[in-house]
C-alpha cells in the first residue's frame, strides 16, 4: 500500500507488482494515490495535494495500471475510489500551494478556485490480482476500506 509511486519508474513498478504476485500464494493488493486527471486539475488551477510530493517518483494512471496487470496472465479488478466533485475537496489544492502539503488547511494553504468537477476524478486507486479463485474479491476490498463484514449467522 502506498509505495508504486515511490519507484522510479514503470519499468521498475511492473517488476515489483510481478514480484508480489509470484511470491503470494492467493492474492496481491494494491493501494495508493490516483494520478489521473492532473492536466485537467492544472487547467482549473487545482492539483491533488500528493501530486508534487518529492517522494513520489512516478505518476501511474489507472491506464498504466490496467496495462501492467492484464499483462500478468490472472484476473484482476482495479477500483478508483474518493471521487472528487469540486474543488472544496480536501484533496484538491490551489496550484499555489506549497509542496508536500497534504489535505487542504485553509489556515495555511492559498484560496482555491471555486469550480464543479466533472465526474471521474478519484483520490485513490487499488487493485486485488487472484490467483486462487476461492478468493472473496468483495471481502477484501472491503476490509481495505476499513468496513468490517458481519458474518451471517448459520443457517437451521
Amino acid at each position: 500500500m502506498n509505495f508504486l509511486e515511490h519507484l522510479p519508474d514503470r519499468a521498475t513498478g511492473e517488476r515489483i507488482i510481478a514480484s508480489a504476485l509470484r511470491v503470494s500464494r492467493d492474492f496481491a493488493f494494491l493501494l495508493g494515490p490516483n494520478f489521473d486527471e492532473a492536466e485537467n486539475l492544472h487547467r482549473l488551477g487545482l492539483k491533488k495535494f500528493f501530486a508534487d510530493w518529492t517522494g513520489h517518483t512516478w505518476h501511474h494512471t489507472t491506464r498504466e495500471l490496467s496495462e501492467i496487470l492484464s499483462g500478468l496472465g490472472h484476473p484482476f479488478k482495479l477500483i478508483e475510489f474518493g471521487e472528487i466533485r469540486d474543488s472544496a475537496h480536501p484533496n484538491l489544492l490551489s496550484l499555489a500551494a506549497r509542496r508536500n502539503r497534504s489535505a487542504h488547511d485553509p489556515a495555511l494553504d492559498p484560496p482555491k478556485p471555486a469550480v464543479k468537477i466533472r465526474r471521474g476524478v478519484y483520490g485513490w486507486v487499488a487493485a486485488v490480482i487472484w490467483k486462487n479463485p476461492a478468493v472473496d474479491v468483495a471481502d477484501i476490498l472491503l476490509k481495505a476500506a476499513g468496513c468490517r463484514v458481519v458474518p451471517q449467522p448459520a443457517r437451521g
